[in-house]
């Protein structure tokens, strides 16, 4: 059977992305983070601090912040014990990092759950990674339903399957902030935070151009955060 090219190239992708990843959680302390917790969790043969877990390298932020749980999770994850906790805000929530500056893997993992006092499907908030919008007015719920739409999904139950949220960010400081801010009259939520250092030549802002007898581009790709569709 033929496979599309861009099945391939995506694949391809994909092993690039984990090879980065690798190489850079060698040479510098990745930040795995438990969120609406103080309990540490080995998930994924890796472990995963709660967010107000204390000598964490974490500054966490904010006025109205809440912790939720549950002892459920429907569905088949290796993150199944990550998704049971969450953090909830109705006022902006950082997260700060104590990291070293260079190119990380951001990935944030999402689950919605039936929360006491909320109604997730009411969610709504923007994401920022040092001054960067990642995403805004983000519905989890509703981005959930309208990925499984396209895929077509038989899921009886998709709204409540998790969702992540995957970005490549160059960072030039030696704080990394993740900033959530909810949509005015709504609040968020977040699940956990993966945010894995990657070799410094994942980016390349220089190129020849095509025909420009030698001349380069600039692109300041570095500068901006990619986002890959998962």
């Amino acid at each position: 059977m033929k496979v599309p090219a861009m099945e391939v190239m995506g694949l391809i992708f994909l092993v690039t992305i984990s090879v980065f990843v690798r190489t850079g959680e060698a040479e510098t302390k990745s930040f795995l983070i438990n969120c609406g917790t103080n309990s540490s969790a080995n998930v994924d043969g890796r472990k995963w601090v709660g967010d107000f877990a204390p000598d964490n390298n974490l500054t966490l932020s904010s006025v109205g912040i809440e912790a939720a749980s549950t002892v459920a999770f429907s569905g088949d994850s290796i993150f199944a014990s990550l998704y049971k906790t969450a953090r909830i805000f109705t006022d902006s929530l950082n997260y700060t990092f104590r990291a070293n500056q260079g190119n990380y893997f951001l990935r944030l993992h999402f689950h919605p759950f039936s929360f006491q006092n909320y109604n997730v499907n009411d969610s709504s908030f923007d994401v920022m990674a040092n001054g960067l919008k990642l995403v805004s007015e983000f519905n989890v719920p509703g981005e959930i339903s309208h990925k499984n739409s396209i895929s077509q999904s038989s899921e009886s139950n998709s709204s409540s399957l998790p969702l992540v949220k995957e970005y490549f960010l160059a960072i030039d400081l030696d704080v990394i902030v993740i900033e959530f801010n909810p949509t005015k009259g709504s609040f968020g939520f977040v699940n956990a935070i993966e945010l894995v250092p990657v070799v410094n030549t994942l980016f390349v802002d220089t190129v020849s151009r095509v025909g420009g007898n030698g001349a380069n581009s600039f692109l300041n790709v570095s500068k901006r955060g990619i986002r890959n569709h998962v």
